[in-house]
């Protein structure tokens, strides 16, 4: 036989196995079958340290002790796999098993066990014992925190989403199946988000604008868009996510949240157009007119030209008067009814005061400014009074041109306003261009 350092093998086996069994940090067990039960024919002290005796002690505890200290449950585990005894030979089963300590506290083990061939028992079973109780508790945390985090997105507006960016998968709680019909699990997620039907495709933009921040460096980041409900129906949500970088300061994963914002977003759009909007024309009110206008002048490019006509009913005082006032906010209801579809949506039409409106065409030319007008007129007069229908109402129009008559609002507004009254000097029912 061969010799290790001066020793037979066996002998090297027989005096060191016990050492090395002794010392190691498991729990070590040799287990045989008996007809009712098994036998331990081995084991180390580890083994007794996990359910907190010493050898001496275990060896002294009562029958009912020692039936209590394995759980009945996963007692019945060990019993079936003793039990399978020759079907399980040379085979590792694992298996965690809960177990009563001595100063009553639960522990776990997880048991890995070997059925090996023996000439005294038939078989027996070479188990070993690792204490596993702080990695349950941890896993028993976790499945607490899970279903929390659970219960609380149930009772909340809010999506979870974590995006990892060397994989491009974007993974997302069950809620976004559960709402929106939409895989929680999305591959390729950058071009699926920005090619797919799912976002409103006027969002793409601000989506990529602020993935790309996170990428340079920005760790939080917020933004609105637009995302589809299971009936194609957009559906405001904000979007609040953080970064997560490595060591050298590149972005790996965003961990965020979506909100749904849909109600509150439509509410102060809806409010914000009452904000602007006259209740009986439906135009742009007095203050708003003249921002709107502003705005389009001073972002205008180039040198096409733009028309601010100012718009006055004949006589119009005379028909509240006359016909009431009733009477009077429902002509005025029909003319801005039928103007509107004189014109673009991009054009600019409010009301400026009781019987004044303004409209602000921009790249048109004063060919067309003046084809407009003339609709208006006729527009005008061909609307009856529910009062009196042979009574004829008309209007004037004085018309201003950007850049021609002014740079702003205000300046053209009182060109238009010079215009107009000279449209009236001239017999009204007509239209003039200031300056002619």
């Amino acid at each position: 036989m061969m010799k290790t350092g001066g020793y037979h093998e066996s002998e090297l086996s027989r005096r060191q196995l016990e050492m090395i069994l002794q010392n190691t940090i498991t729990g070590m067990a040799l287990v045989a079958p008996l007809p009712n039960t098994v036998k331990l024919i081995y084991t180390n002290d580890g083994f007794f340290d996990m359910f907190g005796y010493t050898r001496q002690e275990y060896e002294t505890l009562d029958d009912a002790t020692l039936f209590n200290l394995v759980y009945y449950e996963d007692f019945i585990q060990i019993i079936n796999l003793v039990k399978s005894g020759q079907e399980s030979l040379n085979e590792v089963h694992r298996f965690e098993c809960r177990i009563l300590k001595k100063n009553g506290e639960e522990a776990y083990a997880l048991i890995s066990a070997r059925c090996v061939p023996s000439q005294e028992y038939g078989i027996y079973f070479v188990c070993n014992l690792i204490d596993i109780t702080e990695l349950k508790k941890t896993q028993n945390n976790l499945q607490k925190a899970t279903e929390k985090y659970e219960i609380l997105e149930e009772i909340s507006n809010d999506i979870l989403f974590e995006y990892d960016v060397a994989s491009d998968v974007l993974e997302c709680s069950y809620k976004m199946k559960k709402l929106l019909r939409i895989s929680p699990t999305i591959e390729n997620a950058i071009e699926t988000i920005t090619y797919s039907e799912m976002v409103n495709h006027r969002d793409v933009p601000i989506i990529l604008e602020n993935i790309s921040n996170a990428l340079a460096g920005k760790r939080t980041n917020i933004f609105d868009f637009r995302l589809k409900n299971d009936r194609g129906d957009d559906v405001w949500y904000t979007v609040t996510f953080t970064t997560i970088y490595n060591h050298a300061g590149e972005a790996t994963r965003f961990i965020g949240k979506l909100t749904n914002v849909d109600r509150i977003k439509r509410e102060k759009t809806k409010l914000m157009a009452q904000a602007q909007t006259d209740q009986l024309t439906g135009f742009y009110n007095k203050i708003s007119t003249g921002l709107k206008i502003n705005d389009i002048i001073q972002n205008k490019e180039g040198i096409n030209r733009a028309a601010l006509f100012l718009i006055d009913i004949d006589n119009f005082k005379y028909v509240n008067d006359t016909y009431g006032h009733v009477e009077g906010d429902h002509f005025l209801i029909n003319v801005s009814s039928k103007m509107k579809s004189l014109f673009r949506s991009m054009d600019i039409l409010g009301r400026v005061g009781g019987d004044e409106m303004v409209l602000f065409l921009d790249d048109i030319s004063p060919e067309i400014a003046a084809e407009k007008a003339k609709e208006i007129c006729k527009l005008v007069t061909d609307i009856k009074l529910e009062s009196d229908a042979d009574y004829k109402v008309s209007c004037s129009i004085g018309i201003a041109l950007w850049p021609d008559h002014g740079s702003s609002y205000t300046e053209l507004f009182t060109k238009a306003d010079e215009a107009m009254y000279k449209a009236k000097s001239s017999g009204k029912n007509n239209y003039e261009f200031y300056g002619n």
